[in-house]
């Protein structure tokens, strides 16, 4: 039995050395073809120099160099009688000639996008920047942004006919690509531990430019804050249906399965050996083990679910509930504190008159009056050496 697997052993050993020497051989000849063809190449290029502008016979000596060509003379480069092979530092036979292969057509030489310094230049690029922060109304830190000089980065790289992308293609091909781009980055970070620690999602009903809106949210222990998605309620609402909790659950749901269905990359994949044995005088011996990895999904890792005090969405988290029994619904402590103040504000009849009289302080002395407006921040600087300001009282929904 031990000479059988020996003698297969030694003849995939045979065979692996075989392959690996006529592999070596053929990759010596492959180089000392290419670098003969780059020979003749320059040879031609040369020539080709030399009959525009032809130096004097006696202006450089006949010496033969070290990639086979006569220096300069009358008749420009000639080849030497005594040729070397780059590959074996030894001369080329007499066939070489006949192996050389012509590089192909196709390939193109490597441009170097350079313009001449201008020493203007710099003044004039700071110029145009200064402009189109200051004529669009942009922030000014726009100028110490990354991504702002990352763009102008990147500029330097881009040949002189460059042309920006059009309005259609960044609204459409390039904004697709960074949505994909921006949902891969944080629900790696959202999910990352998750198996361990789980995940919260979030939503509430937001109208944005008129157009209803409900926004879903998540947290996660490396990403507090990930937008996972803004659903468009107008179609729904032009049919006539309302937000209700139904047609909210409807909502959560797909996109709760579509992140338990991603594979973890951060947990190591289940291994599972398989193997195959086949009886040889009655002897059993292993032939092979095969060794499948399988990815782990993230089946379970919501197991909270908030919504503010509404009546449709605390429904909503209810029937999340039913559909996946390891979550629990809770109400938003942010929405339970401010109806507390508003109760406070509008029931107390104490705090109710403190509430109107700074409203009326801050509409005099710090909003749409601007004699008032402008003597009190004069005096409030002087006194306090910053201006003071008023915090616009707010009605709590």
């Amino acid at each position: 039995m031990f000479i059988f697997v020996r003698d297969i052993c030694r003849i995939i050993r045979t065979n692996i050395i075989s392959f690996v020497t006529d592999a070596k051989y053929a990759l010596k000849q492959e180089i000392a073809i290419v670098q003969n063809a780059t020979v003749r190449n320059i040879a031609s290029a040369t020539s080709a120099s030399s009959m525009m502008c032809t130096p004097r016979a006696s202006s450089v000596p006949n010496v033969p160099n070290s990639l086979g060509f006569s220096s300069i003379s009358s008749g420009g480069l000639k080849r030497s009688s005594s040729v070397i092979d780059l590959a074996s530092n030894s001369p080329a036979p007499a066939s070489t000639k006949s192996h050389i292969v012509r590089p192909s057509k196709t390939l193109r030489q490597t441009k170097m996008w350079t313009l001449p310094s201008d020493p203007s230049a710099v003044l004039e690029m700071d110029v145009a920047i200064a402009d189109f922060v200051l004529s669009r109304n942009y922030d000014f830190a726009m100028v110490d942004d990354e991504k702002f000089k990352h763009m102008l980065r990147l500029a330097r790289r881009v040949p002189p006919d460059y042309k920006p992308p059009t309005v259609a293609r960044v609204g459409g091909e390039l904004l697709n690509k960074l949505f994909d781009v921006n949902w891969n980055t944080e629900t790696d970070r959202l999910l990352k531990d998750a198996r361990t620690f789980g995940i919260s999602m979030f939503g509430d009903g937001a109208t944005i430019k008129t157009f209803p809106k409900i926004n879903a949210c998540a947290s996660g222990v490396y990403n507090p804050f990930a937008m996972l998605d803004v659903f468009d309620c107008t179609q729904h609402m032009a049919d006539g249906g309302v937000k209700d909790a139904p047609y909210i659950a409807r909502l959560f749901i797909p996109l709760i399965k579509k992140l338990e269905d991603m594979t973890d990359p951060f947990v190591s994949a289940d291994i599972r050996l398989y193997y195959f044995y086949c009886d040889i005088s009655s002897d059993t011996i292993l032939i092979t083990i095969f060794v499948t990895v399988q990815g782990q999904k993230f089946t379970g890792i919501v197991d909270m679910v908030y919504f503010d005090g509404a009546s449709n969405v605390q429904k909503a988290g209810r029937i999340l509930e039913q559909r996946f029994p390891r979550i629990t619904s809770g109400s938003a402590a942010e929405h339970t504190t401010s109806l507390f103040f508003d109760d406070i504000f509008t029931k107390i009849p104490e705090y109710k008159e403190a509430k109107v009289l700074c409203t009326k302080l801050r509409n005099v002395f710090g909003s749409t009056r601007h004699a008032p407006a402008a003597m009190f921040k004069s005096y409030s600087k002087k006194h306090n050496r910053v201006s003071v300001g008023f915090i616009k009282p707010s009605d709590c929904r």
